[in-house]
């Protein structure tokens, strides 16, 4: 069985020895996480500035509801519940992207899908 990351990354740690017996769920490999812990921060950075940004709207068109339709157009409450709605959205978007940048991140470390006597490494720290 050949087991290959499913990120690119330049290999940071080989954690076994070659013929060695290695338990379902060892570690074996380990990618430089530096690119993938960025993303996950940046990402964390996106939402916060989504979730600010929902906060602002909703509460703009909670205002403009209690002002009610004597001191504001249906058409500006109707816009501010667009951009409620639009920036709820973005928010959802933005904990997708972060989810995937953090599964990203977990796939720094390789490990044994099964138990059994591992073989050739095939690839060394650096590679």
């Amino acid at each position: 069985m050949d087991i290959r990351p499913q990120i690119a990354g330049e290999i940071a740690g080989v954690n076994f020895k070659e013929g060695s017996i290695v338990k379902e769920g060892d570690l074996l490999f380990t990618l430089d996480p530096a690119e993938y812990q960025a993303t996950v921060a940046l990402r964390q950075a996106e939402l916060a500035k989504a979730e600010a940004s929902s906060a602002t709207a909703s509460r703009y068109h909670a205002r403009l509801k209690n002002i009610g339709k004597d001191g504001v157009s249906a058409s500006n409450i109707d816009t501010a519940a667009g951009d409620a709605a639009q920036a709820k959205a973005q928010v959802a978007q933005a904990k997708a992207q972060l989810r995937l940048a953090q599964i990203d991140l977990g796939r720094t470390k390789i490990k044994a899908p099964i138990t059994g006597r591992i073989g050739k490494a095939g690839a060394t720290k650096g590679n």
